[in-house]
């Protein structure tokens, strides 16, 4: 057997069937190795594929939680700035605390809590999620940390990202200004004093000369002979008259009164499309009415110097008038002020006319001496430099603002319970920082 082995070995045909065994062979196991590692390679490209998806999943956590708060901060910015908005005046949105107000929506809207998505496709028929916590890092600045957790299987990826919030601001700049209201009948920086039979039907106060200055030392400077009134004290509430909201005294003269004079002869009516500017109205016969026609709307009549003589002045419309004096006011005899006819009704003082028309405001330092039997009929007279003698026997209905008062004969001042208000600006600015918008800004993403 062995003889014959060799023979086959040393023939042409034993070569050639050992070289095919040895091919087969070798074959043999660079087939199998090949597999093997086509298979190892296999495995591990669907590793690294799960691997990398768990990551994009929990990056798609991050940002569908993102988009989450995006909405909730909005709307906790939007319900902060339509209360603001809704504020009347520059003081009260100048009090308005915008950021504390937008934190407390904030944080009643994102809670701190752990929310899982499951809204994605399978992953070689494997169900991925993302696990995401919302943690709160700090309220100024307002900062949230967004954890999101990818999982596909056996791969998990952790993912991080910090999300700030900040409040835009801008100067807002507003002219200082500063309300009076009329609350007595009479209101006067120094001293009240009546005689005779005139009535004060109302409170009345005096301002304080200094703050130190007890009530009981201001309402010392009042004294009234007929009748009890509540006596009051203020201190810093009346203001000089001079310093104006609006600077009515820069307006030109209407085209019809180039000169900025009215001077009236026989009835007239002085129609206002907007506010007016004029250097004098004068009316220069007796028993002559003079109609301010003030449409549906408050209009501003600056006049230097007004003469009234005995005149009637009636306010027409449904708007209101606030006349300024800016000079004078003169007359030669009675005269009435939104009272056209009938002074007296029911005990009320030009009763069937409504004050709420008329403001009047009084620039100058003047004494004024209003004639007997004359009638006023407006919310508000004031006249803080204007020292007033009313003891002709007149009547006003309304407010009365002045440095001085000095009444007596039969007359009477009757408060109405129609307060009225005027807006003053002493011609400085004030300023704040104002809120105009939200940014949102959110960190680069981190790897746990």
């Amino acid at each position: 057997m062995k003889k014959r082995c060799n023979q086959m070995i040393q023939s042409p045909d034993g070569y050639a069937l050992l070289f095919v065994i040895l091919t087969l062979a070798v074959s043999s196991i660079l087939g199998a190795t090949l597999m093997i590692i086509t298979s190892n390679t296999m495995n591990l490209s669907a590793n690294e594929r799960s691997d990398q998806s768990a990551y994009y999943i929990a990056e798609a956590g991050i940002n569908l939680k993102r988009a989450e708060l995006n909405t909730l901060l909005h709307d906790a910015y939007n319900e902060t700035n339509t209360e603001y908005q809704a504020l009347a005046t520059q003081e009260e949105k100048q009090a308005y605390d915008f950021e504390s107000k937008f934190l407390s929506r904030s944080n009643t809207k994102i809670v701190e809590t752990t929310t899982t998505f499951y809204d994605f496709e399978k992953v070689f028929g494997i169900q991925p999620y993302a696990t995401v916590t919302i943690t709160k890092l700090s309220n100024t600045p307002l900062q949230y940390e967004i954890t999101s957790t990818g999982t596909i299987g056996d791969n998990v990826r952790t993912l991080s990202q910090i999300y700030s919030i900040q409040l835009n601001t801008e100067t807002t700049t507003f002219p200082n200004s500063f309300n009076y209201t009329g609350k007595f009948a009479v209101h006067a920086r120094k001293t009240i004093s009546t005689s005779g039979n005139i009535e004060i039907n109302g409170a009345v106060a005096v301002e304080k000369s200094s703050e130190s200055e007890t009530t009981e030392e201001a309402t010392n400077r009042i004294s009234i002979q007929k009748g009890t009134v509540e006596k009051f004290a203020t201190y810093n509430s009346i203001v000089d008259s001079k310093i104006l909201l609006q600077d009515l005294q820069s307006l030109p003269y209407p085209p019809e009164f180039p000169d900025g004079r009215l001077l009236i002869s026989q009835n007239y009516t002085l129609t206002m499309q907007e506010n007016m500017r004029l250097e004098e109205i004068s009316i220069t016969q007796s028993n002559v009415t003079l109609t301010i026609d003030v449409g549906n709307s408050k209009k501003e009549l600056y006049v230097n110097n007004l003469n009234l003589n005995k005149s009637n002045f009636v306010i027409k419309g449904d708007g209101q008038l606030i006349l300024h004096i800016g000079s004078s006011l003169t007359t030669t005899s009675q005269f009435r002020i939104n009272c056209p006819d009938t002074q007296v009704v029911n005990g009320v003082i030009c009763g069937n006319h409504d004050p709420n028309k008329l403001i009047i405001i009084h620039h100058s330092n003047q004494l004024l001496s209003i004639p007997s039997q004359s009638y006023i009929n407006t919310q508000l007279y004031y006249a803080p430099n204007i020292d007033i003698d009313f003891k002709g026997g007149s009547f006003f209905r309304g407010s009365i603002v002045v440095n001085s008062f000095l009444g007596g004969g039969t007359g009477e001042v009757q408060f109405t319970s129609e307060v009225g208000e005027i807006q003053f600006y002493d011609g400085a600015n004030e300023s704040f920082e104002e809120v105009t918008d939200i940014t949102i800004k959110s960190g680069n993403i981190k790897e746990e």
